[in-house]
């Protein structure tokens, strides 16, 4: 199932087609969307980055904040779940 658009976010964060870091995760902005999620009451998540199957750095990180801070959230990787080209596959 497709999350509905209301319960997608985005965190400013890019990595270049080889997996280099070009824009390091906003840590910040994490927390802003764990507050909407909490409110949200979401139970599961599935965190995507674009190139994320080259470098899975930001996806981890992401994951280990949002799970100190939404501790019983469900948190899947797209560089786990399907390490391979093609974000709308892995997502």
């Amino acid at each position: 199932m497709i999350a509905p658009r209301k319960l997608r976010y985005e965190v400013e964060e890019r990595l270049d087609r080889d997996g280099n870091v070009l824009t390091p995760l906003n840590v910040a902005q994490l927390h802003d969307i764990a507050d909407k999620m909490r409110a949200a009451k979401v139970e599961a998540l599935g965190i995507v980055f674009l190139h994320g199957f080259r470098n899975p750095v930001h996806e981890q990180q992401a994951a280990a904040v949002l799970q100190e801070l939404l501790p019983d959230l469900c948190i899947s990787l797209g560089s786990v779940v399907a390490p391979e080209i093609r974000e709308f596959e892995r997502m």
